[in-house]
C-alpha cells in the first residue's frame, strides 16, 4: 500500500482507499440484492400469469 497525502491530510489516504474499497463492495452487494428481488418478482409474476392462462383454459373446455 501506497502512504501518501490527501485533503484530509498526511497518512489517510491508504484509510480513504480501504474506505472506497468498502463502499464498492457495499454498492455491489446491494445491486446484487436488488437483481434477485427483481428475479424473484418477475419468476413470482410470470408463475401468477401461467396460472391465469392454465386456469382459463380449462374453463373454455368445461
Amino acid at each position: 500500500m501506497v502512504w501518501g497525502t490527501s485533503r484530509a491530510g498526511p497518512g489517510l489516504a491508504p484509510i480513504r482507499r480501504v474506505t472506497d474499497l468498502a463502499n464498492a463492495d457495499t454498492n455491489g452487494e446491494a445491486a446484487n440484492d436488488r437483481a434477485l428481488a427483481t428475479q424473484q418478482s418477475l419468476a413470482v409474476s410470470s408463475l401468477s400469469l401461467a396460472s391465469r392462462i392454465s386456469q382459463g383454459s380449462i374453463r373454455l373446455l368445461r
